[in-house]
């Protein structure tokens, strides 16, 4: 049978069920906040060094444009640029022009170098190095997009100077920026490009140390033509989740999820700087955000578990106080039985208790109410019980009396048919003695000690009449001659010995015993006699067998009531355990055993 729940594991349940609920979505709800913070803290960040960098760049720019706009902005060097001839340069003009380009970089060299290129295909440059030297302007290789922009700045792409290079080869793997200007003369007729050159590691010094300080970080700086400035030292193409910046899926100071080549996950911000064109790009794996937040989350889910056992614990605690009443009222049902009912004791009633709700006292108060109603009931029940076995016991035993009565006088008469005068006068004395004791009505249960001692009156009347021929042996221990038996159980049995068992020669010898077997006492009458035939024997079985079924003292008929009559004041005094047990064969005697329950 598949065991139930109690109700107190159901509340433990449903109590931890709810607690944990609870906790679990306080923890997701906690958690979503936190990581829903760090995540904005993170893009927040990350939107504050795009604005940091755009600054950077802007004013890296604007150092380059106020340089490129003072030298345009010179009329001495463009009337000397104008004059040089490129056949025979004058080295004062060149003088002159490198003097103004010195004045333009400053002693603090706000750029490395100025070139300034004629349209008279030649050019005079100054700062990291001094150049002079013929150039046809319309050959260079930027002069196509300088020349479209008529007159506004133009940023070339990060590059080793070859000039630098061949004057000092220290120089030869540093990188250098270069701005682009047209300048025009008062008819607006172009008359030749400034450029304006920077070192790379000074111009991007922000940002090389910005990612020097922080690895996990990318930068990228991307004009508009999509080409890399930014690392300029990196040969990689254009990530390929910028075509989501330029088409415009992907917005400008916000948290944006891209995937790169590797199909790693990126949190991508983004800003255009307006004085470059440049876009400025900066991605983070997005597993730094959860590196982060996994210690938070390892502590938190602790301080789950820890809370979890907790509130398991309280629970369980709450359960079993609740059920406290419940459980004094079941430990008082369990105790409840027909012996403690009947007795005195009324200590399975349940005292009010302290702390308890009114539905609980209401339901001790019912139980109280129920057992002494059923005390009472069950009382007038046993009393009832008892007198109806009572007088069926009664009835059984004054069954016995006329047959008994019937069977001695028989006696008597063949008696007295052979002259047995002085027998006669001792067997109706032994005869008187034994009537007085199943004529009195005041008990219908004896020890064995008494039903025996009228037993052996009765065992001498007959030895009065048979003589010498029947012999009787005793074998009760002292102990159990105080158990209690039906009135005249033993004489039936040993009037049926003498009335069946001896048409054989004598001597004839009954046997009356009593010994215990586990807890019963086997009360048994034995003789020597012609015993059971199978057919008998089974008769008498099966009648024994329905007598225990029924009950019925209807069944018994004088004449043949003596074992069925036993058998059914026994299982009126002591019920379904006792037993009457009956052995033998064919002349090898009989046996007769009355099985009594100890302890009844």
């Amino acid at each position: 049978m598949k065991k139930k729940n109690t109700l107190q594991s159901r509340l433990f349940k449903n109590y931890s069920f709810i607690m944990s609920l609870i906790l679990i979505l306080c923890f997701i709800i906690l958690s979503f906040f936190y990581i829903h913070n760090e995540y904005r803290r993170m893009i927040d960040y990350l939107n504050t060094l795009t604005s940091s960098i755009a600054n950077n760049i802007e004013q890296e720019t604007d150092k380059l444009s106020n340089a490129s706009m003072n030298t345009i902005y010179s009329k001495s060097l463009k009337s000397c640029m104008d004059n040089i001839d490129p056949q025979a340069p004058d080295w004062n003009l060149i003088t002159e022009v490198n003097k103004v380009i010195g004045s333009i970089i400053g002693p603090y060299s706000t750029v490395s170098q100025i070139n300034v290129y004629s349209i008279h295909n030649y050019m005079v440059g100054w700062g990291t190095f001094s150049i002079s030297q013929p150039a046809v302007l319309t050959q260079q290789p930027w002069y196509k997009e300088v020349n479209a922009l008529h007159g506004y700045k133009y940023i070339g792409l990060p590059s080793m100077n070859e000039e630098f290079n061949k004057i000092n080869p220290y120089m030869k793997s540093r990188y250098y920026l270069s701005m682009y200007r047209m300048y025009y003369d008062s008819a607006y007729q172009p008359q030749g490009v400034v450029e304006v050159v920077q070192d790379c590691s000074i111009f991007f010094s922000y940002l090389d140390e910005l990612c020097e300080d922080n690895p996990e970080l990318s930068v990228q700086i991307i004009n508009s033509g999509g080409d890399l400035i930014y690392p300029y030292k990196s040969h990689t193409s254009t990530p390929g989740y910028y075509k989501s910046v330029q088409e415009g899926t992907v917005y400008q100071n916000t948290g944006n999820i891209v995937y790169d080549e590797n199909g790693n996950r990126l949190f991508l911000t983004w800003k255009g700087e307006e004085k470059s064109g440049w876009n400025i790009l900066i991605t983070q794996n997005t597993r730094y955000l959860f590196e982060k937040i996994y210690p938070f989350l390892l502590v938190f889910t602790g301080f789950l578990a820890a809370f979890l056992c907790a509130s398991m614990y309280l629970c369980f605690h709450v359960a079993k106080n609740l059920m406290l009443p419940l459980n004094s009222l079941k430990t008082q049902l369990e105790k409840i039985n027909l012996d403690e009912i009947l007795s005195s004791d009324t200590s399975l009633l349940i005292d009010s208790q302290e702390n308890t709700t009114a539905e609980i006292e209401t339901l001790f108060e019912i139980y109280n109410d129920m057992y002494l109603s059923l005390k009472d009931s069950s009382e007038s029940i046993i009393n009832a019980k008892a007198e109806e076995a009572r007088a069926k016991l009664f009835a059984t035993q004054s069954m016995l009396k006329p047959h008994f009565l019937y069977n001695n006088l028989t006696n008597i008469s063949i008696m007295a048919e052979n002259n047995m005068t002085p027998q006669i006068i001792t067997f109706c004395s032994n005869l008187c003695r034994y009537l007085r004791y199943i004529s009195s009505d005041g008990l219908a249960n004896v020890d064995i000690a008494t039903e025996l001692k009228y037993s052996v009156s009765y065992l001498d009347c007959m030895k009065i009449r048979y003589g010498d021929k029947l012999h009787y042996q005793l074998d009760i221990p002292d102990e159990l001659k105080k158990i209690q038996i039906p009135k005249l159980t033993l004489q039936p049995l040993i009037e049926n010995s003498l009335k069946y068992a001896f048409p054989n020669s004598p001597p004839w010898i009954i046997r009356i015993a009593a010994a215990m077997e586990d807890q019963f006492c086997c009360l048994s009458v034995s003789d020597n006699g012609i015993g059971f035939s199978e057919e008998s024997l089974g008769t008498l079985i099966k009648q024994l067998d329905e007598i225990r079924h029924s009950k019925d003292i209807y069944s018994i008929e004088i004449g043949g009531l003596g074992i069925r009559n036993v058998f059914l004041r026994l299982l009126f005094m002591y019920g379904e355990k006792a037993d009457l047990l009956i052995t033998g064969s064919q002349n090898a005697g009989a046996k007769i055993v009355i099985k009594i329950p100890i302890g009844k």
